[in-house]
């Protein structure tokens, strides 16, 4: 089983490299973006933020979902063909993206704390927005949404090789569903239940990192044993 989770590792290695090319892109663009927004807007009243980590973060866990199914889609096929054993291939592919997406989390922290450093040199004067809660983005933050990424990915790639590719119409519902019914719905909650919208801000506002780490690590598991139930008995794609 370790010589099996090696292998995967050396096969995800170019994956890992990808991502931290990506990372280190976005991130630079984001740290540009943000220099020039401030250099059109010099009032120095105005809130500094991290602009660098939220472009790195977003766009890596877009370009991972699509990654990770696809990845699995095809290497699956390919490695059932050639024999792979179901129980071991599984868990050990598995096992080794949420080792590479591991380190990419510790990079992007690394990068977050380097970002808000430089913020405190260069703005001194300037109040500094934490887009990602009231304590900024954590290692434990960065990692929960990696792992729930990866199990996502994972389970839709899982998904495409028993349903097939039909499976991104559900992906496109979805995406129609959060944004174009979410702010209708929250519209609409405004108007009628204002309520219910202060109760769920306030879970948000008063939300923990260590309750983000367990209730996403929790849902990927969740995730992650679906994918198995669904793999289990996968046969191989022509």
């Amino acid at each position: 089983m370790f010589e099996l989770l090696i292998k995967q590792c050396r096969l995800q290695s170019k994956a890992l490299y990808m991502s931290l090319a990506l990372v280190a892109g976005t991130f630079a663009f984001g740290t540009i973006l943000h220099e020039i927004i401030l250099y059109v807007d010099a009032d120095p009243e105005t809130t500094v933020f991290h602009l660098g980590t939220l472009i790195a973060v977003v766009g890596l866990m877009t370009t991972a979902f699509f990654y990770e199914s696809q990845e699995m889609y095809m290497s699956a096929n390919f490695a059932l063909g050639m024999g792979a054993v179901r129980k071991q291939f599984y868990p050990m592919t598995l096992l080794a993206a949420v080792i590479r997406y591991s380190i990419v989390a510790l990079v992007i922290w690394l990068l977050d704390c380097l970002e808000g450093y430089k913020l405190s040199v260069l703005y001194p004067g300037h109040e500094v927005e934490q887009m990602f809660g009231d304590h900024g983005l954590s290692f434990g933050s960065i990692y929960a949404m990696m792992i729930f990424v990866v199990s996502l990915g994972i389970l839709f790639g899982v998904l495409m090789l028993r349903f097939g590719r039909n499976v991104f119409w559900v992906i496109w519902a979805l995406w129609m569903a959060v944004f174009i019914l979410g702010p209708r719905v929250i519209a609409n909650l405004e108007h009628t239940h204002p309520e219910v919208l202060e109760k769920l801000a306030g879970i948000v506002q008063n939300h923990t990192t260590l309750v983000t780490l367990l209730t996403a690590l929790v849902v990927s598991l969740i995730m992650m044993v679906g994918g198995w139930l669904s793999f289990r008995k996968q046969q191989v794609n022509s």
